[in-house]
């Protein structure tokens, strides 16, 4: 199993490898785009830094997330859900807004029970050539954002299906 490897790799999809990760999309709550667009006009006009989002209309995520190690074994079941919240979750004038922002929230939830060793200590930081064989890999099956829709996403109330089209879909089909 993984419990002695000090980090994880990942490999392309047709290489073998000791754990396998699959998520599933269990529900996505929608948002409501009116809401997201006045929380949006609100906090620009608004003089108090960091103003809440309106409380209506926020969307949610629920996911499961399985690891399987090579013998079909799971090592790791996770089922999660959230729903955004004023403070934290950005408005998105868009129906789906909310779920993808509450994906990096999930996958940050999974890095950290994959990093936790279970005994309370953490797995080392992989090393350079390992991070970019792992980087190779990733940006093989789901492309890479470019810089300038990054750059305004940061400044613009883009919608991720509009980041998704320019970066050319971002899936793999797995």
């Amino acid at each position: 199993m993984f419990e002695n490897r000090p980090y994880f790799q990942i490999v392309a999809a047709d290489e073998p490898a000791d754990i396998v990760l699959a998520s599933e999309i269990t529900g996505i709550g929608l948002t409501n785009r009116g809401a997201a667009g006045a929380s949006l006009v609100v906090g620009a006009l608004s003089p108090i830094p960091f103003t809440p989002r309106l409380p209506a209309g926020m969307g949610g995520l629920r996911a499961d997330v399985v690891a399987h190690a090579t013998g079909g074994s799971s090592v790791l079941e996770l089922r999660w859900a959230q729903g955004a919240n004023a403070f934290t979750t950005d408005a998105t004038p868009s129906r789906l807004g909310d779920a993808y922002e509450l994906s990096d929230m999930l996958a940050r939830d999974v890095r950290h029970l994959l990093r936790d060793q279970g005994d309370g200590r953490r797995r080392d930081r992989v090393d350079q050539p390992t991070r970019r064989r792992s980087m190779d890999a990733c940006l093989a099956s789901f492309g890479r954002i470019e810089a300038g829709t990054r750059l305004a996403r940061l400044a613009l109330p883009l919608t991720p299906e509009f980041v998704e089209a320019k970066a050319g879909g971002g899936d793999s089909g797995r």
